[in-house]
């Protein structure tokens, strides 16, 4: 579960706040979309819950680890452990084609448990039988071509499959459909939110977090399309305090219609466990982020 509380921020003590969040959370295993207009922010709470910067005020809470109390290189291995993101944080060899990078990212998930293993593998073989590529409209060619090749909108869709792939806890993506046109960007959308692989059940995740759970996706976009389709969305405002707008598909829209996040009492309950303790044993964090 993500929580946020106060949250503001602003670049110098001189500055205008471009982050105004008085209270949200998100349950595990849901999506959410950041929408608002350019420089509102969308790009920043991305890097605050990536733990890339802290928040000048305010509380950010996931799974009951506070990232704005957490050093540089425990929020390191917070992005290594949990955490995969589309942007201009998604890495690709040029020296090697697309599917090669994809398998090398497979590969090595098999440095932690069994679980991970298992999910490397089932990995591997979705991206040799082409299943996943399919879904995100990657064809054969494509999939041979070394990233540097690659179109604009082929290179996003091949970053947005990698962290797809990654069996990781919450995945966040910038502008998914950005470079896409309306019938490449449906299906990216629907591959997004309608068929997303679970997450590893690693070591450091309590046993609260299976392999049947669903990833979190944290979407920041100016696709209204694919912002209603995702259970909430927040609309972000710079400076003046942001608020929730259910999707369309929203699964708890009862409850999120009566959200007001200047009210820091009003809340979405939880319907899982929190993770207890921030174990870090795994140290391998490159292909991920």
């Amino acid at each position: 579960m993500i929580k946020i509380i106060g949250l503001k921020h602003r670049w110098t003590e001189e500055s205008e706040w471009v982050l105004n969040i008085p209270f949200l959370e998100l349950k595990r295993g849901l999506s959410l979309a950041l929408v608002g207009e350019s420089g509102a922010g969308k790009s920043t709470l991305l890097s605050i819950l990536a733990g890339l910067i802290t928040p000048t005020e305010g509380e950010v809470w996931v799974n009951e680890v506070g990232l704005h109390l957490a050093s540089e290189s425990q929020r390191a291995r917070w992005r290594a452990d949990y955490l995969a993101w589309q942007g201009a944080h998604t890495p690709f060899f040029n020296s090697h084609s697309v599917r090669e990078n994809l398998l090398i990212s497979a590969q090595s998930l098999s440095r932690g448990t069994l679980a991970t293993i298992d999910s490397a593998l089932e990995t591997s073989e979705r991206i040799q039988t082409n299943h996943a590529c399919s879904l995100f409209g990657l064809s054969h060619h494509i999939m041979s071509q070394f990233p540097n090749k690659l179109s604009m909108g082929e290179r996003q869709r091949a970053e947005v499959l990698k962290v797809w792939l990654s069996h990781r806890h919450y995945l966040l993506f910038d502008e998914p459909t950005s470079h896409l046109d309306e019938e490449l960007s449906q299906k990216v959308s629907e591959a997004l939110l309608y068929s997303r692989p679970p997450p590893s059940n690693t070591s450091i995740v309590s046993s609260s977090l299976t392999a049947t759970s669903t990833a979190t996706l944290i979407i920041a976009t100016h696709n209204r399309d694919l912002a209603r389709q995702c259970d909430l969305t927040i609309h972000l405002q710079g400076q003046n305090a942001a608020h929730v707008i259910p999707g369309e598909q929203n699964q708890i829209k009862d409850q999120a219609e009566s959200i007001d996040l200047s009210n820091a009492e009003s809340s979405i309950q939880e319907i899982r466990q929190p993770i207890s303790s921030w174990t870090l044993l795994r140290s391998f964090s490159a292909w991920s982020f």
